[in-house]
């Protein structure tokens, strides 16, 4: 979150207030429940035919959303940072750190890698911390009982000690949707398709598991807990990396808040700021 917060307000600054500042308030939305959409704001016309195929899908999806108990289907606002590659991997894999030392933090301000005194060589290429800020809409596409597994992979709770849980368990939630990058429509990356699910933790905590979706082919996988807990307006804070654990794959810090239950027609709110919420 720190990381999150730290580019954001950077992001906000380069940005000459295009885009608000956020997470400034503490505890802003960070308990069950705190999340409200805002009033929907009429768009412009749109075709009869149009509104009559939007009026049939929603209708077909009520019922699903109406046994959703964690709100996922609507717009949501995604951040995503990541590090240059070949920074990230100088600074895990360029020197070896014994597992009881600590390693040194990267100074993304002064633009070096230090890892300990040891090491002679001191990297001074100049950092390139990224950020994206992500448009996704989801949509809830099956509702499955607790403990049940993910899309092609075995059961998530397998391992998983539910013998102190106490109160009723909820149901597993699969959503699929659609990603759009907001300020760097050049980058596939943040431009795709997204599956995932919603499920509760032995500790009562509710997490999210994406999936980015390229031509067809699952690349990134981001793993996050709810702050605040159940339908929180604080949203999902975690990390993204590949989607097959390598080890020496990119990573980074992700956090994503809803803004509206609606699916909004992009064209419908051209004007209104996407991070309002905050």
């Amino acid at each position: 979150m720190v990381v999150l917060g730290f580019n954001l307000n950077k992001f906000t600054e380069r940005s000459d207030g295009r885009w608000p500042c956020i997470w400034d308030k503490p505890f802003i939305g960070a308990s069950p429940n705190s999340y409200s959409s805002p009033p929907v704001i009429a768009g412009p016309s749109r075709d009869p035919d149009d509104e009559d195929k939007m009026f049939k899908i929603r209708e077909l999806a009520l019922a699903l959303d109406a046994q959703d108990p964690y709100g996922v289907t609507g717009t949501w606002m995604r951040v995503v940072c990541f590090l240059d590659y070949n920074d990230l991997y100088a600074f895990n894999f360029s020197a070896r750190v014994e597992t009881d030392e600590q390693r040194e933090p990267i100074d993304t301000e002064e633009g070096t890698i230090d890892l300990k005194e040891l090491v002679r060589t001191r990297l001074a290429d100049m950092l390139s911390v990224a950020i994206r800020l992500i448009k996704i809409k989801l949509q809830v596409t099956k509702i499955e009982p607790p403990g049940s597994g993910d899309e092609g992979e075995e059961d998530d709770d397998d391992g998983m000690d539910w013998s102190h849980f106490q109160g009723e368990r909820l149901p597993v939630v699969h959503f699929r949707g659609n990603s759009r990058s907001l300020h760097a429509s050049w980058d596939p990356n943040a431009n795709s398709k997204i599956r995932g699910t919603v499920r509760q933790t032995p500790e009562g905590e509710i997490r999210w598991t994406t999936f980015s979706i390229f031509h067809g082919e699952e690349r990134w996988r981001s793993e996050g807990i709810q702050v605040g807990g159940i339908r929180s307006g604080r949203g999902v804070l975690g990390n993204w990396f590949d989607k097959d654990y390598d080890i020496h794959g990119p990573a980074g810090p992700t956090a994503f808040w809803k803004i509206t239950d609606e699916l909004e027609d992009d064209r419908s709110r051209s004007g209104s700021s996407p991070l309002a919420y905050f």
